[in-house]
């Protein structure tokens, strides 16, 4: 399947500034110095470029680095997803813990 053509502006101007591969991951305070975008806008053009763009952007926060980074292998998608995996699972924890409680 082609992927969509990612149109021209900050979706551009963040995908730029992404490092393909682990060994280089992107603070997204650093993609907000480079492009003026405000964090909170970075974080919405990353949501929007793996929900609608199918780009494969994950994130590190281990060994001493973190940000984000294009995955280009499987065991950097399972770097990826594995954390991402884990934090869904403590807030699906969280919300039954919410809803079971007596008010």
């Amino acid at each position: 399947m082609k992927r969509k053509t990612i149109p021209a502006g900050r979706l551009t101007a963040v995908l730029e500034q992404i490092h393909r591969g682990i060994e280089r991951p992107v603070t997204v305070t650093e993609i907000s110095k480079a492009t003026g975008i405000p964090r909170r806008n970075i974080y919405e053009c990353i949501n929007l470029l793996i929900m609608q763009y199918d780009v494969p952007i994950g994130g590190v926060r281990s060994k001493g680095r973190h940000g984000i980074f294009i995955a280009t292998n499987e065991a950097e998608r399972t770097a990826a997803v594995t954390p991402l995996a884990n934090s869904a699972r403590e807030i699906q924890r969280r919300v039954n813990k919410l809803q079971q409680m007596e008010l």
